[in-house]
């Protein structure tokens, strides 16, 4: 120590106190115990008072600590205004510095260089929780100048730290619960001139490092619980000067999966910021609580990749309040339902770049791929779709009550804005090898098809709704059928445009056989489908036109079903089958899709059943319009009245109907006897009396020969009429009628004579 008494001056080499430890209580007053640590002072009598003196003048004084060293200190703390009590605790405190302080009348000052500190163990407790703990805390070359208003460091840092982030169902952190409450303001202090009319304070750090933090992540509205850890924060020429770029370093990891990493600059006063950002492989499945929340599917797997450049501009610029440009990957995605079953999955979903805004909103994606997709869809027993019955309901109960408004206040243009979806434009969007498990288990037996390495294109898809897309996707059917899909939609209002083709080939109908029975009644034995399927839309009127073709049709046992077509079903497969055993159909369907009942299905169902009512009720014109041969001709073969010779013209639809046999070899035709007892019976009578007459006239006939004409001249016939008629009826009903033909014959024959005679007297 030297000291300079005239000059009133001291210099001290070193100060160091070592090993202590230091503890410190605020109780529910707010009262610190720093007055215990006095002794008091026994009571002293006034002094009177003094005669009154000029003021002396203030004293001048030089002090310089050349080492202050303050090492292995401990830190104790209690603030009993936190309910439960606060605890603080550090250890290993270390402070060291260089001092030099003057006073020269009423002007202090006071400079500190070279300082140093640090301290080990630091934690916050309340009642049984520890919410913050920090390994190693402390700075570097700090520099104090009370006078110039300066105060640096040039590192300043934080490694070890653990922090517990529990935010309630009202929003709150917990942590600021445990902090101690802030009493009641006291009266106003006088803010001293001096510092009104000093320099602002300067302070800054050349860098600041935060290092191998761990912070426990829970939500208790979502669930949602994680935790980061080795959490690593760099901040370089840090200064209390916030409207200057802050330039930053942040990593870190996620215990449950994924690495984030962000570096760039930001404007801590505006909130400007520029930063390149990248997501390594971040887990899905702390989200779980949240998705359970909507539907219930478990994430089995999944992560989240991107790396892009990140920027946010402050209120009142032309840019967008927050952007991002770069690339995304949605891999490994895999839902499972409860009874652990895949219900979708896939390696990608992939976009190399994006942009997405806020302020403008926009999201627009060059090409996005979806690669290796796998769906499940299944529509269940009662027919509704599983993706439905995986839906979580809302509980009515939790719905808040509406708050009753005093008047109604006039609508805000804001927001019908705010109603308006998401704008998202998608230029390419790519299938590449997508699977789809179809399953429907309302049919008896259940049926089930898959299809395979679907890929192909889908174009321009827009959240806008007059936006059209083209679409062209390629895929197997189970194992040798073919799916094609091309044409032009707009993907969020459908029924304004639609003109989609969809082709179907070679696809098993043993495995389709389910549907084929519920509406025709049969199951398949063998056979394959291929459709042409034209669905045109405009304006919610359907017009489609679909060419359907089977080849080697052969049915099984017939099956019960309420819904099957009640129609001989084998002989609408006979008509139509040619003879290398294939169907072809043209089936066009129309109807308005803004009917409640209208339902895609059902029509085309429909349109095939009238089809095939048509072609078994009338066969051989369903036949003839399928071959061209003219078929409402050869609905029947006409004979003469008991008659059995074919007559030209039907001798010619005979042949057009062996022509249309010779292609339908599996169509037999039976032709049982038939006759009409009116017109056959009379025409057949007659021939049986004309034979009789020539026998009894004597006339020979040849085996199939008709009698000719019967010419009463002939004394012959005559005879013979006479004789029959005797025979069947009796001699005297003949007399009878013979005296009638005389007396008949008589006056016919006066009526010319009285007719002559006349003419001749005219």
């Amino acid at each position: 120590v030297g000291a300079d008494l005239a000059r009133q001056e001291a210099t001290i080499n070193e100060v160091h106190l070592d090993g202590a430890s230091v503890a410190l209580k605020r109780d529910v007053k707010g009262q610190l115990d720093l007055a215990n640590l006095m002794v008091g002072a026994p009571p002293t009598p006034p002094s009177p008072p003094a005669k009154a003196s000029k003021p002396e003048a203030a004293a001048h004084w030089k002090l310089a600590l050349k080492q202050v060293l303050l090492d292995e200190i401990a830190l104790s703390a209690i603030d009993e205004t936190a309910k439960p009590a606060l605890k603080a605790s550090a250890e290993k405190i270390r402070l060291q510095f260089q001092l030099n302080a003057e006073q020269s009348g009423d002007k202090l000052k006071l400079t500190l260089a070279d300082a140093d500190f640090s301290l080990a163990g630091l934690a916050l407790k309340s009642g049984a929780q520890t919410p913050f703990k920090l390994a190693r805390f402390g700075f570097s070359d700090g520099a104090f100048d009370l006078d110039a208003h300066h105060a640096t460091v040039n590192r300043l840092y934080a490694e070890g730290g653990q922090l517990e982030l529990t935010r309630d169902r009202k929003g709150q952190l917990a942590i600021l619960d445990m902090l101690p409450k802030a009493g009641a303001p006291g009266p106003a202090a006088a803010k001293p001139a001096a510092t009104a009319a000093g320099a602002p304070w300067v302070t800054g750090a050349k860098s600041v490092e935060l290092s191998k933090f761990d912070v426990a992540i829970e939500d208790q509205d979502s669930a949602i619980k994680l935790r980061v850890q080795d959490l690593g924060v760099r901040l370089d020429d840090a200064s209390g000067d916030l409207g200057k770029p802050l330039k930053f370093d942040v990593g870190m990891r996620v215990r449950e999966g994924g690495q984030l990493s962000a570096r760039g600059k930001v404007v801590p006063s505006s909130g400007a910021l520029q930063a390149d950002v990248k997501i390594n492989q971040l887990a899905l499945a702390p989200l779980q609580p949240l998705l359970s929340q909507h539907v219930r599917l478990k994430i089995a797997g999944g992560n989240v990749s991107a790396q892009g450049r990140l920027s946010m501009a402050p209120p009142g610029t032309r840019e967008p309040s927050l952007r991002y440009a770069g690339g995304f990957d949605l891999a490994g995605l895999a839902l499972d339902e409860d009874d652990g079953d895949r219900f979708l999955a896939w390696k990608s979903v992939r976009a190399d770049k994006l942009t997405a805004s806020v302020g403008p909103n926009l999201l627009d994606i060059p090409v996005l791929r979806i690669i290796e997709p796998n769906a499940k869809l299944i529509i269940e027993n009662d027919r509704s779709l599983n993706a439905a019955r995986l839906l979580v309901q809302a509980d009515p109960a939790a719905t808040p009550a509406p708050v009753p408004v005093a008047a109604p206040a006039a609508p805000k243009p804001a927001a019908t804005a705010a109603a308006d979806p998401f704008p998202v434009r998608i230029q390419r969007l790519r299938f590449e090898d997508a699977k789809l498990d179809f399953a429907d288990l309302s049919l008896r037996p259940q049926f089930g098809a898959k299809i395979y390495d679907l890929n192909g294109v889908i174009t321009s898809l827009s959240s806008r709704r007059d936006a059209r897309s083209q679409i062209e996707l390629d895929g197997r059917v189970n194992e040798f059928g073919m799916a094609r899909i091309r044409g032009g939609l707009t993907p969020f209002a459908p029924r304004d445009y639609t003109d989609i083709n969809v082709v179907f080939k070679n696809v098993d109908m043993v495995s389709a056989s389910p549907y084929t029975m519920k509406f025709a009644g049969y199951k398949i034995a063998e056979g394959k489908i291929s459709l042409d399927l034209q669905y045109k839309v405009r304006n919610s009127e359907l017009e489609g036109a679909n060419q359907i073709v089977i080849d080697n049709l052969t049915l099984g046992e017939r099956i019960d079903s309420p819904d099957a077509l009640k129609l001989p079903l084998s002989l609408a497969i006979a008509i139509l089958k040619d003879s290398d055993g294939r169907i072809d159909l043209g089936l066009p369907v129309s109807g308005n899709m803004n009917d409640p009942q209208f339902s895609y299905g059902a029509v085309v169902w429909k349109a095939l059943g009238n089809l095939l009512g048509k072609i078994v009720t009338s066969p051989f014109r369903a036949l003839g319009s399928l071959l061209g041969g003219g078929g409402e001709k050869l609905e029947a073969i006409d004979f003469d009245a008991g008659s059995d010779r074919l007559l030209p013209p039907e001798r010619e639809k005979l042949k057009q109907v062996a022509k249309i046999l010779a292609k339908r070899a599996q169509l037999k035709l039976s032709v049982p006897g038939q006759y009409s007892e009116a017109a056959d019976g009379a025409v057949l009578k007659t021939r049986l009396v004309r034979a009789e007459i020539a026998k009894r006239a004597g006339v020979k006939l040849e085996s199939g020969e008709e009698l000719g004409p019967v010419d009463l001249g002939e004394r012959a016939m005559r005879g013979a009429l006479r004789g029959l008629y005797a025979d069947r009826f009796g001699s005297e009903e003949l007399d009878k009628q013979k005296k009638a033909a005389e007396g008949a014959a008589g006056v016919v024959a006066a009526a010319p004579a009285e007719g002559a005679a006349q003419a001749d007297a005219d």
